[in-house]
């Protein structure tokens, strides 16, 4: 189990050798010279270790060395620092023995990362224990009555998760055996309004069974796109279909609330609803939206998929589709 390492340093030289002794070490990495592409990197996703060297580091308060320790209270943040300096930074919350005084002394390092790499993968190293239990246990004694009644739950509870599994198993796929072909999108065509002009260009009525204006993908602004990117699936660009963070956060909420009061459908999921699924709230239907957007994702670009979505979904006033009046 890998556990994602982030290296700030100011100097490049010594940022490349703090990288190449990680990576001597079997562990992946990444390196950022300023505090912007480091803050970037944690909104993206949040790191497990953080290797901060102060060395040239401009900020003598070292504000974002505390706003690291306060904001990711779960990651080790080793420190590379002069000795003067370990008291000022102890006191904004770094552990003493993740700050290594200058020279840069790799053996020290690799132990201090070995030892937090452990820690962090304990979950792991545990899970390993358990199957080297498991191989033990049925290697043992037949005639122990806590073997034998060990063997026996283990195997009634293997059966019970397979089957489980085979259900659940059985039913996606029952599911996935009849979508519909993303295919269909290619020949898009919806409704759109009617109108009747007089001689001198005025409108005089408009028709329609959808009140809508279809728009290309390329004429849509590019403010619109961002700020419905920024309501409906702020990680549109990031995800392949299906965002599973928003969705398990979403699912939590609604439990806890006792009702659905947050949905974690990203865009493409709600265009796949739109174009080729029922309102219906089930399984089944969520089962198919999930299938229909990866496939939608690997046919067509992001961009694509956002302009089919604001010419379709409803916005309200008899208004379908970003271009519609109301």
């Amino acid at each position: 189990m890998a556990v994602p390492i982030l290296v700030f340093s100011a100097d490049k030289t010594r940022g490349n050798l703090l990288l190449r002794i990680i990576e001597n070490s079997g562990y992946n990495a990444r390196l950022f010279n300023t505090g912007h592409e480091l803050e970037s990197a944690i909104r993206r996703r949040e790191p497990s270790i953080i290797v901060f060297d102060t060395k040239y580091y401009q900020s003598r308060e070292f504000n974002l060395v505390k706003s690291l320790r306060s904001r990711f209270r779960d990651a080790a943040i080793i420190v590379f620092a002069d000795p003067a300096e370990i008291p000022t930074l102890t006191s904004a919350g770094i552990r003493k023995d993740h700050c290594i005084c200058d020279p840069i002394n790799p053996d020290e390092f690799t132990m201090k990362l070995r030892e937090i790499y452990f820690i962090k993968n304990k979950g792991f190293l545990k899970l390993r224990t358990y199957f080297v239990f498991i191989c033990r246990l049925f290697a043992g004694n037949l005639n122990n009555p806590y073997i034998a009644f060990a063997k026996k739950f283990i195997i009634g509870a293997s059966i019970f998760i397979a089957v489980t599994v085979g259900i659940a198993g059985g039913f996606v796929f029952y599911n996935m055996s009849a979508l519909p072909k993303v295919q269909l999108i290619e020949s898009y065509t919806p409704f759109e309004s009617s109108f009747i002009y007089a001689s001198d260009g005025v409108e005089l009525a408009e028709f329609y069974l959808e009140r809508r204006k279809f728009v290309p993908f390329y004429k849509i602004p590019k403010h619109v796109k961002s700020a419905f990117i920024a309501v409906e699936d702020a990680h549109f660009y990031e995800h392949h279909g299906i965002d599973f963070f928003r969705t398990a956060v979403a699912f939590i909420k609604n439990i806890q609330a006792g009702e659905t009061v947050q949905g974690g459908s990203t865009i493409t999921q709600q265009l796949a609803k739109m174009l080729f699924l029922t309102p219906e709230k089930s399984l089944s239907r969520k089962i198919k939206e999930a299938a229909i957007s990866v496939q939608i994702e690997n046919r067509y670009k992001k961009d694509e998929i956002l302009g089919f979505y604001l010419n379709q979904a409803y916005f309200g006033a008899r208004a379908y589709g970003i271009e519609a009046r109301p």
